[in-house]
């Protein structure tokens, strides 16, 4: 389902819980601009202990 970003977005998510934050921004930028209403999910699956990053990676994402 190439045409669903929230495939990617769970990547990017993975991929930031994981370390690997250059990958997990790049996917981020695109999920982003296909969907914005995801960019706001985002302090909500960190508020709910699904992804755990320090504030400053949690602006780096928001960023995106």
């Amino acid at each position: 389902y190439p045409e669903n970003p929230e495939l990617p977005f769970w990547t990017a998510v993975t991929l930031a819980q994981t370390g690997e934050l250059e990958k997990a921004l790049l996917i981020f930028n695109d999920v982003f601009s296909r969907n914005g209403n995801l960019r706001e999910l985002v302090p909500r699956i960190v508020q709910a202990g699904f992804l755990t990053v320090e504030q400053n990676v949690l602006q780096e994402i928001l960023a995106q």
